[in-house]
């Protein structure tokens, strides 16, 4: 038996291992990392290449910005303030106008000013995503006609909608932080479009707050002249119930003079009355006209801007045609203001006339109300008189208050002012926004890390299993006692003995010398051959591994202790004198050894057969007292002693014959056997005090191309004869 210094080391050093499974120790990982960085560095290579080809084939993107800022003192400093502003605090009135900045009117205006349904990214011709695609992989994209339009107005509201659609994915509107200032940011394949279409939004928008003012005041300004027309006529009536009262009561005056006088009066106040009336009508109509230049025009108007109206028809009309060149919207819009400008004039003209009318007919009913009553008049009569002129005064009183505001509303209308401002134009950007060609490289190459990571771990637990002598002992915490190549013949268990020589054989006697030395302090040594599953070779290594003993000059017996599958007589074409399932079960006392088994001529190597067990457990064959009394007598009458055992990982039949050996020695295949199986198998072979020793043999290794190896290539080179 091994010393107890060294069974206690090596049950230390598999405890070891299994925690370092389990726990994945910081050296385990950089181990693992150092023998698989060629593959870890091949796909950080591809991934980072693989990126690159992607950046190659993207698009870039320039995003210009504008910045707005909500400030309401301008237009409050103009007497402008509306009373939106009542109630609401700054957070949500800079909030309300982002979502206004991002509705269909304020995307229409600038579709409409910059004319993006022509624009081949913007309009109907651009291509998406999927079509490019398509188009980079070789397929044929039909071409979609693009409707024809001169102006935005003409195309239908669905191809609208998606005019509108389109740009909402180009621009976005943010507000920044808690601020009043908000963010226009325009995203376009050309740097310049970018920056026009940032600009375009924040214009288009000031244009919608101004129409919306406008509106909002236009509609004030009717409500207050229909207001003032109405006390307009309250006063007339008054001043004419008063004047026809005063008539009335003319009898009532005593000298033919005064009467004459009054009717004089009367008749001055009739001639204002009508002169006024058309000039409320004619202003009715240059009220109409500010609103809407295309309005009809009644026969008051003066001939100037009767024949400017007639022109501005017959524009419009031609601009309507859909062969109308470019300029004449230009010239209309020229025309709209003359006639605007012209007509704010007449206002203010027309407005100044009714004002001298309603003084003179002011003035004319207190002279016609004095001389009435500074006459000798009845009380009766002087008391309706009183009555009347106080309704009178009243009319004025609330006449004048309304004519004053209708005055300040419509200032509001001809000089709209918005609540926000353009504080920084966007400018045409200089480098593109997309794609992030640093953070697509840098991701291309963390995600080749971390796939060569996984790839490692796959390769290193799942795939390949084992690689290399290193990664063994690492995993493991055991040392390897030999690497074995892979034997390109067809008999490499005879290799030992037909090819002596070979790079195969050499790894066989290096594994001879190893349990030699492992096993110097014992004079008879029973070795256990196991592995984690079927075809890993250890089989072929056990009758390599007895051969090389026995021709070494010990006395060897090779036992087959597989009764599950056994392979050592199919292995060596050989028999022995008794078949060992049979003999087992009728060992009774002492029983001759020697003439149950049979030695081999070529190697001198004894071997105790088997045949597959058809009637009796071969684990309870293993336990019995009777296989006790066999390995007793085998370590009688032999040096070494070697079982081939069936796998850990599939029967006990291994564990329940560990507890009658020296050594285990444990076969790995390389790339082959998990590495979490082959833990738990060797753990399995082990007691609790650690009994027996495990060694570690890697079979069938390969070098980096995928051929067999012994050190290196030149040692088949060794024994070859120089020329």
């Amino acid at each position: 038996m091994l010393g107890n210094d060294t069974v206690a080391q090596d049950a230390s050093r598999l405890s070891s291992a299994m925690q370092t499974m389990s726990g994945l120790e910081l050296r385990t990982v950089l181990g693992m990392l150092a023998r698989q960085w060629r593959l870890i560095l091949a796909l950080v290579v591809v991934s980072t290449l693989l990126s690159a080809g992607v950046l190659s084939q993207m698009r870039y993107r320039f995003t210009a910005e504008a910045l707005m800022s909500l400030d309401e003192r301008e237009a409050q400093l103009a007497g402008q303030d509306d009373g939106s502003s009542v109630g609401a605090t700054m957070n949500n009135r800079v909030d309300t106008e982002v979502e206004i900045l991002g509705s269909s009117s304020v995307a229409l205006g600038v579709i409409d000013r910059l004319a993006l349904w022509r624009d081949p990214e913007f309009g109907f011709t651009s291509v998406s995503r999927l079509d490019s695609l398509k188009g980079m992989l070789g397929f044929k994209l039909a071409q979609a006609d693009a409707p024809v339009a001169t102006r935005l107005s003409e195309l239908p509201g669905d191809l609208q909608s998606q005019l509108v659609k389109k740009l909402g994915t180009a621009v976005k509107v943010t507000r920044r932080g808690l601020t009043s200032v908000i963010a226009i940011q325009a995203t376009s394949k050309d740097p310049e479009k970018s920056a026009k279409v940032a600009n375009a939004m924040a214009e288009s928008y000031l244009d919608v707050q101004i129409n919306a003012k406008a509106k909002t005041a236009q509609s004030a300004a009717n409500f207050l002249s229909s207001r003032v027309d109405e006390l307009a006529k309250n006063i007339q009536d008054v001043d004419a119930k008063i004047e026809n009262f005063i008539l009335k009561e003319a009898d009532a005056i005593g000298t033919p003079e005064a009467r004459a006088e009054l009717q004089k009066m009367r008749d001055s106040i009739n001639s204002l009355t009508t002169s006024q009336a058309a000039f409320s009508t004619e202003l009715a109509q240059m009220q109409s006209l500010q609103n809407d230049p295309s309005a009809n025009l009644g026969d008051s108007v003066s001939a100037e801007l009767r024949a400017l109206a007639e022109k501005r028809a017959a524009l419009a009309k031609k601009a309507a045609a859909a062969s109308a060149p470019p300029d004449l919207e230009k010239q209309l819009k020229e025309l709209d203001s003359q006639l605007q400008d012209m007509a704010k004039f007449r206002t203010t003209e027309l407005q100044d006339e009714i004002s001298k009318s309603d003084q003179q007919k002011s003035e004319l009913g207190k002279q016609l109300q004095d001389l009435f009553s500074h006459q000798k008049i009845p009380n009766e009569v002087a008391v309706n008189l009183y009555r009347l002129q106080r309704e009178a005064d009243g009319s004025r009183k609330l006449y004048e208050s309304f004519s004053t505001r209708l005055g300040e509303v419509q200032q509001q209308v001809s000089m709209a002012l918005p609540n926000t401002r353009i504080i920084a134009p966007a400018i045409v950007p200089h480098d593109p926004s997309y794609p992030a060609s640093n953070f697509i490289l840098s991701l291309g190459g963390l995600l080749g890390l971390v796939l060569g990571a996984a790839a490692a771990i796959a390769r290193e637990n799942l795939v390949g299993g084992f690689a290399s002598t290193a990664q063994v002992e690492a995993v493991t915490g055991l040392p390897v006692l030999a690497t074995v190549p892979g034997y390109d013949g067809k008999e490499p268990h005879d290799a030992i003995v037909t090819v002596p020589f070979s790079g195969f054989s050499e790894s066989i006697r290096r594994l001879r010398i190893g349990l030699e030395n492992r096993l110097s302090s014992f004079d008879n040594k029973v070795i256990l051959v196991t592995s984690t599953e079927p075809s890993e070779g250890k089989s072929t290594l056990a009758v390599s591994v007895a051969r090389a003993l026995a021709t070494s000059g010990r006395s060897t017996l090779l036992i087959d202790g597989d009764f599950r599958h056994p392979s050592v007589g199919k292995l060596m074409n050989f028999k022995s004198n008794e078949d060992l399932i049979e003999m087992l079960p009728n060992i009774e006392g002492k029983f001759d050894l020697m003439s149950c088994v049979k030695s081999e001529e070529d190697s001198g190597l004894y071997v105790f057969t088997t045949t597959a067990t058809q009637k009796l457990a071969s684990d309870v064959l293993v336990g019995s007292q009777n296989f006790v009394t066999l390995m007793t007598e085998a370590r009688k009458a032999f040096e070494y002693i070697i079982v081939d055992c069936p796998p850990i990982g599939y029967v006990v039949d291994a564990k329940i014959i560990s507890r009658f050996v020296d050594l285990v020695l444990y076969v790995v295949k390389q790339n082959s056997t998990s590495q979490q199986d082959a833990i738990s198998g060797m753990r399995q072979m082990v007691d609790a005090s650690g009994h027996p020793p495990v060694t570690i043999v890697l079979n069938n290794v390969r070098d980096i191309l995928g051929g067999y190896y012994y050190r290196n290539s030149r040692y088949n080179n060794y024994y070859k004869s120089e020329v």
